[in-house]
């Protein structure tokens, strides 16, 4: 028998399967196995901070996006998990990057991530990555 976590993973996703629109964005189709295993972790969860900043030399801007985790999927998250993703606005800067996800603060999601060798994390294949 699956699980509750898994069964609400499975429903999410062929909701927002069933119900996804074509983007003029040029993404590699893949598949949910595919990102599952591209994946360090995949977890159901809140957004509950979103913060850009500059990078030290100043040339570009990441978000940080801190989640907290109500059910891991794959792998062991628990707690929070902070995630960054290139692109963000500081003050009246804002640097967009194709084809990454917008995270809100306040909105469920389920998140492929993906924790490179130097400890950080980020959304496994860009928009695709965040339901």
């Amino acid at each position: 028998m699956q699980s509750t976590p898994r069964l609400l993973f499975i429903g999410i996703l062929t909701i927002l399967l069933a119900t996804s629109t074509d983007s003029s964005a040029q993404i590699a189709k893949t598949s949910i196995d595919e990102m599952t295993d591209g994946s360090t972790s995949v977890i159901h969860g809140r957004t509950t901070s979103v913060r850009s900043y500059w990078t030290e030399d100043q040339r570009y801007i990441m978000t940080d996006v801190t989640l907290e985790v109500e059910s891991s999927l794959k792998g062991s998250a628990s707690g929070r998990t902070v995630v960054t993703i290139p692109g963000g606005r500081v003050g009246s800067t804002l640097y967009e990057v194709s084809d990454m996800p917008i995270f809100i603060e306040g909105e469920e999601v389920v998140v492929f991530v993906w924790r490179g060798a130097n400890g950080v994390s980020t959304v496994t294949g860009g928009v695709l990555g965040k339901l």
